[in-house]
């Protein structure tokens, strides 16, 4: 399974809010058909592979969080070409991702399509507000991924 990319619609698409565990990469975009105007914010991702391939401009990524499964640590992405070793590397050199993580979102059971959140996880209040997609939080902002935390 592939994350959040890996589509072939050629119009503009907004990806908010998903979380995805699986093997594959994150977000990718094919390299034989002509590719912008995806925007991918507040989406929690864990998976074995990439956190993104093949990524390019006219297309926007910020707000996400990226685990890579079973080895934890940096998240590779490649961006015209080049490979980056980190989500850091990768945020300075093209200017995406100024305000993503690489961390374990603490799924309460991501093996098992439980994707809210614990308590202590990273995601919450991370997430940019989008005006008509996540006005009804429950912190100081939203969090990132397909659930809101609240506490009981």
């Amino acid at each position: 399974m592939d994350g959040v990319g890996d589509c072939t619609s050629l119009g503009p698409t907004y990806v908010y809010h998903n979380s995805c565990y699986g093997t594959g990469q994150a977000i990718g975009f094919p390299l034989d058909i002509p590719f912008g105007g995806k925007v991918f914010k507040n989406n929690a991702l864990c998976v074995t592979g990439w956190g993104l391939r093949h990524g390019r401009p006219g297309n926007t990524l910020d707000y996400n969080c990226y685990w890579v499964l079973e080895r934890g640590g940096p998240v590779r992405m490649i961006w015209l070409g080049k490979e980056y070793p980190d989500l850091l590397s990768f945020a300075k050199a093209t200017g995406q991702e100024l305000h993503g993580l690489t961390a374990d979102p603490l799924f309460v059971d991501g093996a098992k399509g439980d994707f809210r959140l614990q308590p202590n996880s990273p995601c919450i209040d991370k997430a940019v507000p989008l005006r008509g997609i996540n006005d009804a939080f429950a912190g100081q902002v939203p969090d990132v991924g397909a659930f809101e935390f609240e506490c009981a």
